[in-house]
């Protein structure tokens, strides 16, 4: 074998560095193929789509690191865990000669109105409140509740 030929087995045996990262996240409805399209337009613009930092800063590989099959396969598994995605894809792509890691997310829907009733020997209990699970696409979660109960009102955030 020649020096030539060892060089480049040697480099075709070493992991591939990742040069760059592409995020692609999706809203909730892709207008080509979910739902009506008026309620889908207008789900989407109310709902705030999760950001790229947000989806960077849960991944276990990043620029400049080693191609890393079972890293990839967790940070894959770490983003569905935040559960604000309804799908999740990480795969690589060839641009020129630097490989990139490709990040493709579709938004789940987030925004859950709660709504409590009871009534039992004439007192009647009621609580009203909406659950935001990806508040300002920073998955993280706010929550407002307002209740009533024979005693007290209650107002909770």
């Amino acid at each position: 074998m020649t020096a030539v030929g060892l060089v480049a087995l040697l480099f075709a045996a070493s992991p591939q560095t990742i040069d760059t990262i592409v995020v692609d996240n999706r809203n909730v409805f892709d207008h080509a193929n979910d739902g009506p399209g008026f309620v889908a337009r207008l789900a989407n613009g109310l709902h705030i789509r999760t950001r790229a930092s947000v989806i960077r800063r849960s991944l276990l590989v990043g620029p400049g690191q080693p191609y890393d099959s079972a890293r990839v396969a967790e940070s894959e598994r770490a983003l569905r865990a935040l559960g604000v995605f309804r799908s999740v894809r990480l795969d690589t792509v060839r641009l020129g000669e630097s490989l990139a890691l490709r990040v493709v997310t579709s938004d789940g829907w987030s925004s859950k109105p709660q709504a409590n009733y009871s009534a039992a020997g004439g007192d009647q209990t009621w609580e009203i409140g909406f659950v935001e699970e990806n508040f300002l696409g920073t998955a993280s979660q706010l929550a407002v509740s307002y209740g009533q109960t024979p005693d007290r009102r209650r107002l909770d955030l």
